[in-house]
């Protein structure tokens, strides 16, 4: 079974990307067994919805940014997950 690390590590990746099948079995058991883990994904499930209700209703909430990048921003949150999953360098 997953640690409660492994568990809320997790329920952040399902954010910006499809868990495999075996993430997913071991997520569900976790998050069925635990009530705090539970609690911890339906926090950022919360946020993330909230975050794209703003800027669905925000027109200027990327004012600085290009067209290009605030139609990027405004499809990853009003599709839930992030379509490059790129990890930091670590320059």
């Amino acid at each position: 079974m997953l640690t409660c690390r492994d568990a809320t590590r997790l329920a952040s990746e399902a954010l910006d990307r499809r868990l495999t099948l075996r993430e997913r079995v071991g997520l569900n058991v976790h998050l069925a067994l635990c009530g705090l883990c539970r609690r911890y994904a339906a926090q950022i499930d919360f946020v993330r919805r909230a975050v794209a209700r703003l800027a669905a209703r925000s027109g200027d909430l990327g004012a600085g940014l290009s067209a290009v990048g605030r139609d990027r921003i405004r499809r990853r949150l009003t599709d839930g997950r992030v379509v490059d999953n790129q990890k930091p360098t670590g320059d």
